[in-house]
């Protein structure tokens, strides 16, 4: 394999693209250097691991999460519906309809009871996709049942994820999407 000078957000790119398709356990710093087409040994400049390398996909995942999509929330330009709207098409261009599904999501389902220096970063992106939701519904309802609201749309959106790959039928998670819409109009 030759050598390439590859840069840490390079490696971040491949890393996150495979993970997301593959699942953390199925993919190997082996598997992951040939994708991105460097030495094993490459890997180990940037991170320390492969634990450390999880660790900065999520935390790389969780800042685009806040500083391209959660910051719709607060956009005065828009009307609640027009947020919601903006929101679930950017979570849905950025986590949902890419091969694989919600890294997020999947990450949790697969580290939650062997992982626990994931949970605290991969609790910090639920909290702040319910978060930005309830502002959001907060226009329409209490600050309570705009927490409620948020919390279940988000549960919709993940098992509609879910159902979407498992069946090979966006319906699923287009129809989670309606539904999110639906309590504003």
């Amino acid at each position: 394999m030759p050598t390439v000078k590859t840069s840490r957000e390079e490696v971040l790119e491949k890393a996150t693209r495979m993970i997301r398709q593959r699942g953390y356990a199925y993919t190997s710093m082996k598997l992951l250097a040939e994708e991105c087409d460097i030495q094993p040994s490459h890997f180990y400049y940037y991170f320390k691991d492969k634990e450390d390398l999880m660790m900065a996909i999520i935390e790389n995942v969780l800042n685009r999460f806040q500083t391209h999509i959660a910051i719709v929330a607060e956009d005065t330009a828009l009307e609640p519906v027009e947020k919601i709207d903006k929101l679930l098409k950017k979570m849905a261009k950025s986590f949902f309809y890419t091969e694989g599904g919600c890294l997020m999501g999947n990450t949790v389902l697969e580290t939650v009871y062997w992982q626990p220096r994931f949970l605290g970063l991969l609790q910090q992106f639920f909290r702040e996709f319910i978060d930005a939701l309830k502002r959001i519904y907060q226009a329409k309802f209490t600050e309570k049942y705009a927490l409620e609201l948020a919390e279940q749309v988000v549960q919709d959106l993940e098992g509609g994820i879910m159902l979407s790959l498992l069946y090979k039928d966006d319906s699923y998670i287009i129809k989670a999407f309606l539904r999110a819409k639906k309590h504003l109009l």
